[in-house]
């Protein structure tokens, strides 16, 4: 159902490649070539692929992707459908992906797909001048003319670019991918200026899409938000549009289903890229992630989180875990990473996010997480700006089918309950690894000092931290062979010290005795 390595990476088919904005390491959408991941999934490829298959003469097909945040959409186009695509039409296939944002209007995707089909011709010197007077035609035959006229345009332009483009093979399909459209600051005003709808809104774009279907050219994904399914079917039927396209909801997916994938994590450093993952700890991640649409991506985080700790181990298990501060402690450090990841350089209001957490984490002593209403969050402008981007960084989960309806809550409710406690062993940890790096330097010294037993650790704070250390890297290694030895000599001479000053106080203390014996004779004789 799946195609092959060889075939995942068809010749010719182009990805964007690239993570989605805001989000942090570990929860970007899956590619196109890590179409592994979705093994569970093959039946709901099947399915979008047979919408490509059961078209209307000459008209290519429009599919609206939508469900909660974190569902998957993404990766299900990216990982899943294309390469099923590449597969059935081989190096005929092509495809690409644009995004709206707060700053680029729904219409300024028009312009930014008509670039990205223009840009499917061969690379030569003609190509970059060809490629502005095109843009510059196509511009003006959309405003003096017509939508129709304007997709009839980039139509022949990419029949003729590309009708051999050097791969010996005409293209047959070319996929626009628009994701995430919510993002688009139409939905934005919506919500902010509380309008009665997308109508009259999405008619340009909406429209240049129904006309891109009319060419037969270039099929069209959608990747939409469930929240938004009712606005953007009421803006279709007022633009005239009321059946363009096919709704697939995309449910979240059970871990279970996947559980193979996790099996194993992705390690630059191994021999064969990745290290195995003991059953009982896929177990207790699948427990901890609980029924969330973002758990697939959070476990991928944990396991990447995990292996950073010692990238050339071969083996992760629950005693890892727990060595590395429990699983509360990979949850909170990695929300804590993601608050971090969202928040940087975006000026954002501390007391807002306090006030969030407030709201939708009512006992910190338990693991009862509160679900609020998406708009009634929005109230407050500062603590919308966090509601709005933690859920792009999948911190927060956005769940319903419509806008009124929409409930957000945390991700992560049991590392909120231990968040203190997680913080307080990630602060240890990192005075420990400072340390290291004190003796560390500590080492270089002696070694330029030819090992002069005077560069060594005498203080007895120092040595108690250096057994610390070689305490941790029992359980597990993560210190250079050379720190290790300077260390153990460090350790071992503070323990000649001492007993060296235990012989000179014994030989004090018999000192001391023989005076007194001697006073005493002397004494005697004396008197």
């Amino acid at each position: 159902m799946n195609p092959t390595d060889s075939e995942a990476e068809t010749p010719g088919t182009r990805s964007a490649g690239e993570a989605v904005p805001g989000n942090w390491p570990g929860l970007r959408p899956f590619e196109f070539g890590e179409w592994k991941r979705l093994g569970g999934r093959k039946s709901e490829v099947e399915k979008l692929a047979r919408q490509f298959q059961r078209t209307k003469s000459g008209q290519s097909p429009v599919i609206w992707l939508h469900g909660d945040a974190g569902a998957g959409k993404t990766s299900l186009a990216q990982a899943g459908l294309f390469p099923r695509l590449a597969r059935r039409q081989g190096d005929g296939f092509d495809w690409f992906k644009v995004e709206p944002s707060p700053e680029k209007p729904a219409d300024g995707l028009i312009y930014e797909i008509a670039s990205q089909v223009f840009g499917r011709a061969p690379d030569t010197d003609e190509t970059a001048i060809d490629l502005d007077s095109r843009l510059r035609q196509f511009a003006l035959i959309l405003k003096q003319d017509s939508v129709e006229a304007a997709a009839e345009y980039l139509a022949s332009c990419y029949r003729q670019s590309v009708f051999d483009d050097g791969s010996g093979g005409a293209r047959t399909a070319c996929v626009v991918f628009v994701d995430h459209l919510e993002r688009a600051p139409e939905f934005e005003a919506l919500i902010r200026e509380g309008a009665s709808g997308l109508a009259g809104k999405l008619d340009l774009l909406l429209s240049f899409v129904q006309q891109l279907s009319l060419t037969g050219l270039f099929p069209v994904v959608i990747g939409l938000r469930g929240i938004w399914v009712a606005e953007v079917k009421a803006a279709l039927a007022q633009a005239g549009f009321p059946t363009l396209g096919s709704w697939v909801a995309v449910p979240g997916i059970e871990p279970g289903a996947v559980r193979g994938f996790f099996e194993s994590a992705p390690s630059e450093l191994a021999e064969s890229g990745e290290i195995r993952v003991a059953p009982e700890l896929v177990d207790s991640l699948i427990e901890n992630a609980g029924d969330r649409p973002v758990r697939l991506p959070w476990i991928s985080e944990t396991l990447r989180r995990l292996t950073e700790n010692d990238p050339e181990t071969e083996s992760l298990s629950t005693e890892d875990a727990r060595w590395f501060g429990g699983m509360e402690r990979a949850c909170a450090d990695a929300a804590e990473r993601a608050v971090a990841a969202v928040g940087a350089g975006e000026g954002l209001d501390e007391t807002a996010f306090d006030s969030l957490m407030a709201a939708l984490y009512a006992d910190p002593s338990s693991d009862s997480v509160r679900a609020m209403g998406f708009l009634d969050l929005l109230g407050d402008p500062a603590v919308g700006r966090w509601v709005r981007l933690l859920i792009d960084a999948r911190f927060l989960a956005l769940n319903g089918h419509s806008l009124d309806q929409a409930r957000v809550s945390w991700v992560f409710p049991k590392a909120l309950s231990h968040w203190a406690e997680a913080k307080r062993w990630i602060e240890r940890h990192d005075r420990l690894l400072a340390r290291a790096a004190e003796f560390e330097r500590a080492r270089q010294r002696w070694e330029e000092e030819e090992r002069s037993p005077v560069c060594l650790l005498l203080a007895t704070r120092a040595v108690d931290d250096a057994r610390d250390l070689l305490d941790y890297h029992i359980r597990r290694p993560f210190l250079t062979d050379p720190l290790i030895e300077y260390l153990r000599e460090s350790i071992a001479i503070e323990g000649r010290l001492v007993e060296e000053i235990r012989k000179i106080a014994w030989i004090k203390r018999g000192a001391v005795a023989a005076g007194v014996v001697l006073l005493g004779l002397l004494a005697w004789v004396v008197f």
